[in-house]
């Protein structure tokens, strides 16, 4: 199961499960991947995607 997150500001995070774990795609304003991370553990996927999709938030707030 995978779901797409759209917030008012980028970035956008896709969040899926892999054959190694679960992990989550960030894209750039454009829709370019940027990063993608891996975690064995579903809940400390979900948590990491969510601090960082909040962290560049902010920053795109700052800028």
């Amino acid at each position: 199961m995978s779901e797409k997150i759209v917030g008012e500001v980028q970035p956008q995070s896709y969040m899926a499960n892999t054959r190694s774990g679960y992990g989550f795609v960030l894209f750039d304003r454009f829709g370019k991947p940027t990063c993608s991370i891996t975690f064995a553990d579903q809940d400390e996927a979900s948590k990491a995607r969510e601090a960082l999709v909040t962290l560049l938030a902010s920053a795109v707030d700052i800028a």
